[in-house]
């Protein structure tokens, strides 16, 4: 089974959440829908920025910690990077639709939105 880490914030440049999963959609439905007490709930972080998809949930957990040791500014880095690369992917969750790093698809619901700007 695979794994996921993800990024999750409350605004632009605010609080900035790491986590792991074996499920992103499952995961970013609980943050959304407050199912879950802790850090995530408490500053309202419920907008997904990044995320990145390894082959089983170990290696997941060792990027968690990895980038939970990182500064600020290169985590800040790694999103805003992510987001600059050659198309805009979105993906369904909830109500709204979530920008995400096209490095990183593996199974959730991914469109393609050739029309969207890329982000700067």
């Amino acid at each position: 089974m695979g794994g996921y880490t993800y990024i999750i914030t409350n605004q632009k440049r605010g609080t900035l959440y790491i986590g792991v999963t074996s499920d992103l959609e499952r995961r970013i439905y609980e943050h959304r829908e407050g199912l879950t007490p802790g850090f995530a709930w408490k500053y309202g972080c419920t907008r997904l920025v990044w995320y990145e998809g390894h082959p089983d949930i170990s290696a997941a957990i060792q990027r968690e910690k990895s980038l939970k040791r990182w500064y600020r500014q290169w985590k800040i880095e790694l999103i805003e990077n992510a987001n600059r690369i050659g198309a805009t992917y979105i993906m369904s969750c909830g109500e709204g639709i979530i920008s995400l790093p096209p490095q990183t698809l593996l199974h959730c619901k991914i469109h393609i939105a050739s029309k969207l700007p890329i982000r700067a």
